[in-house]
C-alpha cells in the first residue's frame, strides 16, 4: 500500500494589521480673528442641531500675523466625517478655512491595563531617565 500524498504546505501570508483611527474631531484651521462658534455652528447646521458638542478655540499670534484653528468636536464620528466631505469653506474676511480629520500626533503615546492607583507623577518618574523634557502630561 502506498501513503496517501502529503498536502503541499500552504504558503504562509503575512499578517497585515491596520490601524483605524476613527475621530469625533474635525480641526478647521485658517480661521481670522473675527471666526466665531456661531461661524462655525453655521457651516454645520445641515448636520443637525446637536451635531457639534463643543469649539475649542486656540489663537496665537504668529511672526506679526494672527493665526487661530478651531477644534470642533462632534457628536459621533460619522459627523465628523460627513463635516470634512462638506469641505474647505469661507469663513471670514474671504478666508478659506481648511477642514481636516483630526489625527493622532505619532510622538503620542497610550498606556494600556495600568493600575487603578497609577498616577502623572509615576508616569513622569518612571520616563524621567529619557531627559527633563521627554514627557510632557
Amino acid at each position: 500500500k502506498h501513503a496517501p500524498p502529503m498536502p503541499e504546505k500552504a504558503e504562509t501570508q503575512p499578517q497585515v494589521h491596520h490601524r483605524i483611527f476613527v475621530s469625533r474631531k474635525v480641526i478647521v484651521k485658517r480661521c481670522s480673528e473675527d471666526a466665531t462658534d456661531e461661524l462655525i455652528t453655521r457651516q454645520y447646521q445641515a448636520l443637525g442641531s446637536d451635531a457639534i458638542q463643543s469649539i475649542r478655540w486656540k489663537h496665537r499670534p504668529k511672526k506679526g500675523s494672527f493665526k487661530s484653528r478651531a477644534t470642533v468636536t462632534f457628536k459621533s464620528a460619522t459627523l465628523a466625517q460627513q463635516a470634512v466631505a462638506l469641505g474647505d469653506f469661507d469663513i471670514a474676511e474671504g478666508r478659506q478655512a481648511r477642514v481636516s480629520l483630526e489625527t493622532p500626533d505619532p510622538h503620542d503615546m497610550l498606556l494600556f491595563n495600568c493600575p487603578w492607583d497609577l498616577d502623572e507623577e509615576r508616569i513622569l518618574n518612571h520616563y524621567s531617565t529619557l531627559g527633563p523634557d521627554s514627557v510632557t502630561a
